[in-house]
């Protein structure tokens, strides 16, 4: 795994997201790294809960989108190198998860952008 979690974090992470891991093996085919899509996710759980105490707050991911990309404050302020891995590992994985009624989603970045939109 990349530097922002590690394996241990990642399997954890999976453990309590059922749906997340019944989804991975869809991935495969549309993600450019799937490494990252699984990291990304871990890495807007965590910190939502740094910040809210919440696996994953009402509005996460436009709330961290705009404080990635727009440098709009979350929260108490997640760190930088929390900032710069949101960005990193959107770009290798050209998406971000959006959570929708049936649980974790992950969508291409093109589509999430036209989602965005609206908030």
């Amino acid at each position: 795994m990349g530097e922002w979690v590690n394996d241990a974090d990642v399997q954890d992470f999976l453990e309590g997201h059922d749906k997340l891991s019944m989804m991975l093996s869809a991935l495969t085919a549309e993600t450019p790294d799937l490494g990252a899509a699984v990291e990304l996710a871990a890495l807007m759980s965590e910190i939502s809960e740094d910040q809210y105490c919440a696996g994953w707050e009402y509005g996460l991911e436009g709330s961290l989108f705009a404080f990635a990309y727009e440098g709009v404050p979350y929260g108490n302020g997640p760190s930088p190198k929390q900032r710069q891995g949101l960005m990193e590992l959107a770009r290798r994985c050209d998406g971000w998860w959006v959570y929708e009624q049936k649980g974790l989603k992950f969508v291409r970045m093109v589509v999430w952008t036209e989602m965005y939109k609206p908030f």
